[in-house]
């Protein structure tokens, strides 16, 4: 996976361009974490995970992540998000554009004050470094932002839930943390990119991987070529997508090649 690819699944360029200041970490470790580290050492089913979102680099990786994943601290933090991203069950990383769109949707149109007081559940399945893959709950917070709000630290906690979920169907459950304890405000079922999707949609995109231009499209579906950008357009709003060819992966996976 390129790194246009993790960025965008991130936050978008427009976002990435934010004021960092001093506040974005460059080491390979910040020292912050370190009673934390301690303190899921000996954690037979979760791992914490700290992510520069300015830099798209891990900056933190408990020791437990032995104990979930199989893999050392170090080693991940040396083979980073792109080791990371490939470890992702396929199917769900498609699903995974579509989770984080919608994190990126609820943490903007949420208050600056109030963005700290965010948490972010969401699974998926992710391969151990024995080949199997495992349910994993993931819940995030954004602990640092710029002074206009821009999420500078990605924090998560991800625990192994793959006893308690048989099936393999992906959820986002958003929650607003504040004195009064915590309280749900969003959950969302997160569909197959494909069903995102109008019928029309997933039309033009098969087109478009046949190799056909909009002019062709629209002679072939007797609409307008306005008609047609229109709705690639849409399209590239409704996957998350920076290009046509970034959508055709997120929506069809390999079964299309790039166009």
């Amino acid at each position: 996976m390129s790194k246009a690819t993790i960025s965008s699944i991130f936050l978008p360029e427009k976002r990435r361009q934010a004021r960092s200041g001093d506040r974005v970490m460059s080491g390979q470790e910040d020292s912050r974490f370190y009673n934390l580290d301690e303190i899921q050492q000996e954690s037979a089913f979760s791992y914490f995970l700290g992510v520069d979102y300015i830099k798209k680099q891990f900056v933190f990786i408990s020791k437990s992540i032995k104990n979930v994943l199989g893999y050392t601290s170090e080693f991940y933090l040396k083979a980073g998000l792109d080791f990371a991203l490939e470890c992702i069950h396929p199917k769900d990383l498609q699903k995974l554009h579509v989770t984080q769109k919608k994190i990126l949707k609820v943490f903007y149109e949420t208050p600056v004050e109030s963005r700290k007081l965010l948490k972010f559940d969401s699974n998926f399945r992710i391969r151990r470094a024995d080949g199997r893959y495992i349910q994993i709950l993931r819940q995030t917070i954004f602990p640092d932002l710029t002074d206009d709000g821009e999420p500078l630290l990605d924090f998560s906690t991800c625990t192994d839930i793959s006893r308690y979920k048989q099936d393999n169907t992906m959820k986002l459950t958003i929650y607003l943390m504040d004195i009064r304890g915590v309280k749900q405000i969003q959950e969302y079922d997160i569909s197959d990119p494909e069903t995102v999707l109008t019928k029309r949609q997933t039309q033009i995109m098969e087109l478009i991987a046949e190799g056909m231009t909009s002019n062709q499209i629209a002679h072939k579906l007797v609409i307008s070529v306005e008609t047609v950008k229109n709705h690639r357009k849409k399209i590239l709003e409704s996957t998350g997508a920076k290009n046509t060819a970034e959508a055709m992966k997120i929506t069809f996976g390999n079964r299309h090649n790039d166009s």
